[in-house]
């Protein structure tokens, strides 16, 4: 219960550091925020073992892992326009859904190939997050050199 405490207070500190990255460059925080979650989800799968090495990377991967909803909901505000209240509802609505689909797919993963390689479907999922967000910056001709 100290690492989930651990896990949650740097989920604040997260927050306030993702806030200032979406000040700076709203897009390369949006696309640096799945790339740092499949460093931390490699790191764990590799070096999982080490206990020290969990206790430090657990700090690290709170702050980061909080900040997703902070860096989701600032992108589709981004995107609204007027419609703010909507945008909102349909972040709430599809946040939900992705927690429902990827706690059931992982499930279903856990019983076929057991709970140790359950990092691969996190990074599977984070990995198709990525490539969706490239999809959206490519067809919506945002300009790729913001990111850089």
């Amino acid at each position: 219960s100290a690492m989930l405490m651990c896990f949650g207070i740097f989920g604040v500190v997260g927050n306030f550091i993702f806030g200032h990255l979406i000040n700076a460059n709203m897009l390369r925080a949006v696309v640096l925020y799945p790339i740092m979650l499949l460093v931390i989800f490699a790191m764990i799968n590799f070096l999982g073992f080490s206990y020290y090495f969990m206790i430090a990377i657990i700090v690290f991967w709170g702050a980061v892992h909080s900040a997703g909803l902070l860096v989701s909901q600032t992108w589709i505000m981004d995107d609204a326009g007027d419609a703010h209240v909507f945008a909102n509802s349909l972040f709430v609505s599809f946040s939900n859904l992705g927690i429902t689909i990827g706690s059931a797919f992982a499930g279903w993963f856990i019983y076929k190939i057991g709970i140790e390689n359950l990092f691969m479907v996190s990074f599977m999922f984070t990995a198709l997050a990525l490539v969706s967000i490239l999809i959206k910056v490519k067809l919506y001709k945002s300009p790729l050199k913001e990111l850089v």
